[in-house]
């Protein structure tokens, strides 16, 4: 039997009714139509509208260089919504693919390469970090503080490896928290989005390994995420830094779930095993490999990035559905995360009832319900005083509440590192417009 699958799973064309009813124009229309003279007027007209149709998009590495796409790549998405874990109803957009890519993975082999630059006082001594979870007033961590605050970036500049030659258009999909989060949900962008190039900071990783993002400008979501086309790197690079991470919330049970056969598209005959997989979720910056251009980090058949990790951030690792995206970035860049500072007291903790930094966080738990399989969610232990972790909203379950916490830590490690001194430590080596918040489905 099938499991549930992730609302942001790609649609599959097969299963989207066509209607079998022939359209017919009246007898005048087609004789006009059929002359010379209502062919030329006819094609004029659609030369205009196409024109007028044609989406203004992001340069393939998400700068303000202007990208001219015709309007047909409107039919490879499709507009629809979902109810989230916080009870309102997000809009997103899933593209069109045949079937779901976390099938049987072979060994990894060297899909990736990687070289770690030098790092100093990166450890903080909390390693495993799901004790993060219980309400601070438990006094379980005295210092929290500490394992919030950035104090040194550790650089992997990382070779990945793909064997697909040609320059083939990455399968997006954009995703817009519901009215719990923004007054206005729809997906379309104000004229001041529209502007914005932030929401392709992350677009060079997709493009350097012949995945070309392509990003609509009147398109505002929260999150932009991917599935595919697949390569084995995308899972060797989401398993490293999930090892390289200074702390690491871990809520993915250790124990192996069974597998379940996806149907095929008639429903009639077992399809590929899909494996459950895991998501990981951090705080990443990005950087050409040379000379401070992107160009550098596309070779042929590799990818060359400098990746730049926050000890002050933690890591999140979370079960998923089956059709979560394969990789996945915030839109706000960590510059634009620091503006949040103005929630923080003067101990640099969030202020208690800050309706901004909840919108935040609200925002990225919509888009993680929608692909965390919560039946697979390991909550932290009890403590030895026998503390259960803190549920946030009286409107959640355990689960669901431990999962908006962590999120939540996350997102304040983020805001934290634009505080003066940490700020002082990012400056040196981190592109503020080209790091924020990431997600790779992992195995």
């Amino acid at each position: 039997m099938a499991a549930d699958t992730s609302a942001l799973s790609p649609i599959n064309p097969a299963n989207i009714p066509h209607s079998e009813r022939e359209e017919k124009a009246a007898w005048l229309v087609r004789k006009l139509m059929g002359t010379l003279a209502g062919r030329i007027t006819l094609a004029s007209f659609e030369s205009i509208r196409s024109s007028g149709l044609s989406i203004i998009c992001l340069s393939p590495w998400g700068d303000a260089v202007p990208l001219m796409l015709p309007c047909i790549r409107l039919r490879d998405v499709a507009v629809h919504a979902a109810i989230t874990a916080t009870g309102g109803t997000a809009a997103f957009a899933s593209p069109f693919f045949g079937s779901f890519s976390d099938v049987v993975v072979g060994s990894l082999g060297e899909s990736i390469m990687v070289q770690v630059g030098t790092v100093v006082a990166w450890d903080l001594g909390h390693k495993a970090a799901t004790d993060l979870l219980f309400d601070k007033a438990t006094k379980l961590i005295p210092d929290q503080a500490k394992f919030l605050t950035t104090t040194s970036v550790k650089e992997l500049t990382v070779t990945i490896h793909y064997k697909h030659h040609t320059l083939t258009d990455a399968l997006l999909g954009f995703f817009r928290a519901s009215s719990v989060v923004h007054p206005d949900p729809s997906l379309f962008a104000t004229v001041g989005e529209y502007l914005s190039t932030q929401k392709g900071w992350f677009a060079p990783y997709l493009q350097s390994s012949a995945r070309r993002p392509v990003i609509p400008r009147n398109f505002s979501p929260d999150v932009i995420f991917s599935h595919g086309p697949f390569i084995k790197g995308d899972y060797a690079l989401g398993l490293r830094l999930r090892d390289e991470a200074a702390t690491l919330l871990n809520l993915a049970s250790t124990t192996t779930p069974p597998t379940f056969t996806e149907p095929n598209q008639e429903g009639k005959e077992a399809g590929p095993v899909v494996y459950p997989r895991k998501m990981l979720m951090t705080v990443v910056g990005l950087a050409p490999h040379r000379f401070g251009m992107w160009t550098s980090s596309a070779r042929p058949e590799e990818s060359v990035i400098k990746y730049q990790l926050l000890n002050g951030c933690p890591a999140l690792v979370v079960p998923v559905l089956p059709g979560a995206p394969l990789v996945a970035w915030h839109t706000s860049t960590l510059e634009a995360l620091h503006a949040y500072k103005t929630e923080l007291d003067k101990a640099g903790n969030v202020k208690p009832g800050s309706i901004k930094f909840q919108n935040l966080v609200d925002a990225i738990f919509e888009f993680l319900s929608l692909c965390v399989d919560f039946n697979r969610v390991q909550l932290p232990a009890l403590s030895s005083k026998g503390v259960a972790p803190k549920k946030s909203d009286a409107t959640l379950d355990p689960t669901q509440a431990c999962l908006r916490e962590a999120v939540a830590l996350v997102l304040e490690g983020a805001i934290r590192s634009g505080l003066p001194d940490s700020l002082k430590v990012l400056k040196e080596d981190v592109d503020l417009s080209r790091a924020g918040i990431a997600f790779w489905r992992i195995i």
